[in-house]
């Protein structure tokens, strides 16, 4: 399903990421994102992204995330969470019927294929490391699928950082225990 809604999903993430980026710079940032393996880093605030540019029917803000519960042409639903850390760099969590999935947009770092399916090793802190199911849905946006794997998604919520070892970058996980939590209770609340 996902896939279906990747061009509207490219869309909306290139409006919002050109419309947040002109007052991200005066707005007080969230502290590190990413870096590289030298620890040069970026900062920023929130955003949010959904298909077929509706709101969603019920949008929720937590630490600095935006989102909500978007509903599907077929009737499915999704929730979604985003932040914006500025200079194009924002990172995604969502909950569907096939279960968790983060989403990287970072045109500074990622180059792919777009529209490709691949697998790709991650890592959080020392805590987690495992090759995970990715989707480019653009050269500068990658999925990367969780499903129900609980030991990933629980390293996300706990850890600092995560590590994309393909880019030997990393970015950090700024206020995913909750917005994890979040968009998971928003699933189970109205699907």
């Amino acid at each position: 399903m996902r896939n279906g809604i990747a061009a509207i999903l490219v869309a909306a993430v290139m409006i919002v990421g050109w419309a947040a980026s002109a007052p991200a710079d005066s707005q007080i940032g969230h502290g590190s994102m990413s870096g590289s393996s030298d620890g040069a880093s970026s900062s920023g605030s929130a955003d949010s992204s959904n298909s077929d540019d509706a709101p969603p029917f019920a949008p929720m803000s937590v630490e600095g995330w935006d989102g909500g519960a978007y509903r599907l042409s077929n009737g499915g639903i999704y929730c979604e969470l985003s932040d914006d850390y500025g200079s194009g760099v924002s990172m995604l969590v969502g909950w569907d019927q096939n279960g968790f999935y983060l989403m990287v947009t970072d045109p500074n770092t990622l180059k792919m294929d777009a529209l490709e399916n691949f697998e790709t090793v991650v890592s959080v802190d020392k805590t987690y490391r495992a090759k995970v199911k990715a989707f480019a849905y653009d050269t500068d946006q990658l999925e990367l699928d969780f499903y129900d794997d609980r030991k990933g998604i629980s390293a996300l919520r706990k850890g600092v950082k995560l590590v994309l070892e393909d880019w030997d970058h990393w970015y950090t996980l700024y206020g995913t225990n909750a917005a994890i939590a979040a968009v998971e209770d928003c699933f189970n609340r109205y699907r």
